[in-house]
C-alpha cells in the first residue's frame, strides 16, 4: 500500500527568541518492512535543515534559527509504500525452539536486551498478581485481573501476543487524553502524568500509548523485546486534515501508537490494542523505542523571554494510486 503524507507542525512563543536549536521526528522509516519513496522537509523561516539517524534507527531532522523569532512552521511531504501484505505470515518455528530463536537474536545483537529489561511502573503490578497476591492488595480492580495472560509453553507465542492484545482491547476503553497527575483529567492546571500501563491496569482506562505500553509490559515479562511505536495510519476515512495540540508524548492528533514484538519467525510484528488487530499495510511506522519519552517528535531549546505557547499540528494521510 502507498501513502502520501502531509504534515505540518506551527511552534509559537508568547514573545521573541534567538538562538533556538531543535530536532523533529517526522519522517517514516525506510527498511524491510516499508519503503520511503520521498520525503521533503522546509521551516519557516527558511533555515538549512541537515538529518542523522539516532539510537533507535528513527531519522531525525534537525536545525537552528539563530536570530529573533516568535513562531516558526515545520512542514514535511512524504511517499510511503508499506510492504507487509499479510500480517500473518509468519515462517513455522517449533515451539521448543522459539525460546532457542529469542536467545539467538539477544545474542546477536545485545542491545535488544534494552528492549527486555526496560521496565514499566506496570511491571511490579503484573509480578505481583502472576505470584498469587490479590489484585486488591496491589490496586488492580478484579474484574481487571480476571483473564490476565498467561505464559503457556505449548502455544506459539504470536498468537499469545494476540490473545494479550484482545484481551487488553475487550478490557480497556481508549482515553482521547492522558491523566493528569493527583487531579482528575478535567483539571486543567494540573501536570500532564507521565504514560504509563499502570494507569490501565488500576483503571481499564488509557491512551493508544499506554496500552501498547502494557503489552510489551506483558511481552518484557516473558523475555520477548517489544518497543512502543509512534506511526501514520490509513484508516480509509475522508481525507481532511487534523489539526490538534500535541498530547501524551508529544504526539497530535491524527498519529497512533501501537506496540512491536519480536515474533519468532516473523521478526517485528505489530499489535494495536487500541484498535485491537495485528499492524497490517495500513500502518507506516514513524518512531521506535523503549517508552514515550524516547518518541517526542520534537526537542528544542532556545534563549530569551519567550515561553512556548500553542503547538499545533495540521496532518493529511491519503492512499496513493
Amino acid at each position: 500500500m502507498k501513502l502520501r503524507i502531509k504534515r505540518r507542525e506551527r511552534i509559537a512563543f508568547d514573545a521573541p527568541v534567538r538562538e533556538h536549536h531543535l530536532e523533529w521526528r517526522c519522517a517514516p522509516w525506510d527498511d524491510a518492512g516499508q519503503r520511503l519513496l520521498r520525503c521533503d522537509v522546509a521551516c519557516e523561516p527558511a533555515a538549512t535543515l541537515a538529518s542523522h539517524r539516532d539510537c533507535f534507527g528513527n531519522q531525525v531532522h534537525r536545525t537552528a534559527l539563530l536570530s529573533t523569532h516568535d513562531g516558526l512552521v515545520l512542514s514535511m511531504q512524504a511517499e510511503v509504500e508499506t510492504l507487509l501484505d499479510d500480517p500473518y505470515a509468519v515462517e513455522p518455528v517449533a515451539l521448543e525452539r522459539e525460546r532457542a530463536w529469542i536467545a539467538d537474536s539477544l545474542h546477536q545483537a545485545p542491545r535488544l536486551w534494552d528492549l527486555v529489561l526496560h521496565r514499566d511502573a506496570a511491571a511490579p503490578l503484573l509480578e505481583a498478581l502472576l505470584v498469587g497476591e490479590a489484585p486488591a492488595d496491589v490496586g488492580v480492580p478484579a474484574d481487571m485481573a480476571e483473564g490476565l495472560p498467561l505464559l503457556r509453553p505449548n502455544v506459539a507465542l504470536f498468537v499469545q501476543l494476540q490473545d494479550a492484545t484482545t484481551w487488553i482491547t475487550a478490557g480497556c476503553t481508549v482515553a482521547d487524553t492522558p491523566a493528569r497527575a493527583g487531579e482528575t483529567a478535567a483539571d486543567a492546571i494540573a501536570p500532564v502524568a507521565e504514560p504509563s500501563a499502570a494507569r490501565v491496569l488500576q483503571s481499564a482506562t488509557g491512551t493508544a500509548a499506554e496500552l501498547a505500553l502494557l503489552l510489551m509490559a506483558l511481552a518484557r515479562g516473558w523475555g520477548l523485546p517489544a518497543r512502543l511505536v509512534a506511526g501514520y495510519v490509513y484508516t480509509g476515512a475522508a481525507a481532511a486534515p487534523v489539526s490538534a495540540e500535541s498530547g501524551v508524548c508529544g504526539l497530535p492528533g491524527g498519529l497512533h501508537h501501537w506496540a512491536e514484538v519480536l515474533v519468532p519467525g516473523a521478526g517485528w510484528r505489530g499489535f494495536d490494542p487500541a484498535r485491537g488487530q495485528v499492524a497490517d499495510a495500513a500502518y507506516a511506522r514513524l518512531a521506535v523505542g523503549r517508552d514515550c519519552a524516547d518518541l517526542r517528535p520534537l526537542r528544542q531549546s532556545w534563549k530569551g523571554e519567550g515561553r512556548l505557547g500553542a503547538c499545533t499540528t495540521e496532518l493529511r494521510i491519503e492512499r496513493a494510486v
